[in-house]
């Protein structure tokens, strides 16, 4: 069984597409953990026949609108959706989701996922997160944005760039977002539950989050418990982290 990780999937896209009828299963991994199962059509019939998959759960899209969609496709596996890749109108891999691939190929003998059946026990706690920029940065941000109808907002929906994106795991358990400029925290927002975090064009990972105004200090208290930042509060970078999590009490 070969493990390949989404980045690279993504970098050899059009090769593995090719490669998927020959190599019938592969497990796609993020960060070493496994998230998804490449596979080749016939490999999913028969998986399909074994463990049954209601239509609305199956999906299709060309391959050219695929490989920019890669970490979509992955994280929308995790919550049960198979994606059928297509190139000239034929199938040619399905995008199934690994827990689904466990049951369904006992024969490939693959690990249970960490939290397959979840458990309260296994499930991490919801968090907050601390951003830390430079006032240049935050300057940069507001002029990018100043067309909007409130360019710091647009700026602080912007949480990551590039690589550095936020896994689904961890969107699902961000409650608030702490602004620290310049070793000051200026400003803390709440994440609005069930709205969607919207894709940043031409950049696969990253994404508008969806944010409340600025939380009085008694908000902060009751929307982030175990915070314990508050707008005027002095707060130093640690070394040199540009973000870091904090595990809220519930």
């Amino acid at each position: 069984m070969r493990y390949l990780d989404a980045l690279s999937l993504r970098k050899n896209f059009r090769r593995e597409l090719e490669a998927a009828a020959d190599e019938r299963a592969v497990v796609i991994t993020v960060w070493d953990k496994p998230v998804a199962v490449w596979l080749s059509p016939g490999m999913w019939a028969i998986g399909r026949e074994r463990v049954p998959v209601d239509d609305s759960f199956v999906g299709e899209i060309g391959s050219v609108e695929a490989r920019p969609k890669l970490t979509e496709l992955h994280e929308a596996a995790g919550r049960g959706q198979h994606a059928q890749i297509t190139k000239h109108r034929k199938v040619r891999a399905v995008m199934a989701p690994y827990d689904w691939g466990v049951r369904a190929f006992p024969e490939l003998d693959l690990a249970a996922p960490p939290t397959w059946p979840p458990t309260p026990e296994s499930q991490e706690p919801p968090c907050a997160l601390v951003l830390y920029r430079k006032r240049s940065t935050q300057d940069e941000l507001v002029d990018l944005f100043a067309e909007a109808e409130d360019p710091v907002l647009e700026g602080d929906r912007r949480l990551s760039a590039g690589r550095a994106g936020i896994t689904a795991d961890r969107r699902s358990r961000l409650r608030a977002v702490a602004y620290v400029v310049d070793g000051k925290v200026e400003r803390v927002r709440a994440v609005t539950p069930g709205e969607e975090w919207i894709p940043v064009p031409g950049q696969d990972r990253s994404r508008f989050a969806p944010l409340s105004a600025p939380l009085s200090a008694q908000e902060i208290d009751e929307l982030a418990p175990g915070l314990g930042l508050y707008p005027g509060d002095e707060h130093a970078t640690p070394g040199k982290t540009w973000r870091e999590y904090v595990p809220l009490n519930g």
